[in-house]
């Protein structure tokens, strides 16, 4: 298997998503060479590097035209692909499993959620996966918790709808008589508005990439070493 560096991805404005990308690349160059990545890691490696770069895209452009609930959403993906990347380390830790026949196993449609990793009797559910890399970042739980939200319809969208109000007439008795906009994007568009998402976003990429160098061997440590390294 070969790998050509990926197009030019739009970005935006921001060198760190830039450079986002090509440690992207060297990562998928570095799977191709590396002598312990089979042919199902390597798909699941690529994989996340695809569906990062295709996050990337959709991340610029929703932060561009002001759609805080497409980029909230956005954000829950990303950090579900750092979780079930780092599965592929439980995997070797899991008796009678290793990451190629855990790959092989997602590739023929095998839910992860269903499986058992690491030895535990609990499956490997989105609140198991986080469980296990909460310790990379004390942020990570409440970004998992926030942006759990936008993914199911919840009280994120609910709420979001009164930001939206244009205007409100006080009535007696306390009520209030909104004129809401009912569009895709915020009504209220700030440059500062979305700076605490872009920064997750991006160290949730950065996670993911220290992850694949630890695994495509571009790290010091060698690519089979345990996660729980990574953790303390």
């Amino acid at each position: 298997m070969s790998y050509d560096r990926s197009p030019s991805v739009m970005v935006g404005n921001h060198p760190l998503l830039d450079r986002v990308k090509a440690d992207l690349d060297d990562c998928a160059l570095a799977t191709v060479e590396h002598p312990d990545c089979q042919e199902f890691e390597t798909i699941y490696i690529f994989a996340a590097i695809r569906r990062t770069l295709s996050l990337i895209v959709a991340f610029r452009q929703s932060i561009e035209v002001g759609n805080e609930q497409m980029a909230a959403t956005i954000l829950r993906l990303n950090l579900d692909t750092v979780a079930r990347f780092y599965a592929l380390f439980w995997a070797d830790e899991t008796d009678g499993m290793d990451a190629e026949s855990f790959a092989k196993k997602v590739f023929d449609g095998d839910q992860i959620n269903r499986m058992k990793l690491r030895n535990q009797k609990e499956q490997a559910t989105d609140s198991w996966l986080i469980s296990q890399i909460e310790t990379l970042g004390p942020w990570i739980k409440d970004v998992y918790g926030n942006s759990s939200g936008a993914i199911h319809f919840s009280d994120f969208h609910m709420k979001r709808v009164l930001q939206q109000a244009e205007s409100s007439t006080p009535h007696e008795g306390g009520d209030l008589k909104l004129k809401l906009v009912l569009g895709g994007t915020e009504k209220i568009n700030t440059p500062d508005q979305y700076k605490t998402i872009e920064q997750a976003f991006i160290h949730i990429c950065m996670l993911l990439i220290h992850a694949m160098k630890d695994r495509c061997g571009l790290l010091d440590r060698p690519a089979s070493s345990s996660p729980n390294e990574h953790n303390n």
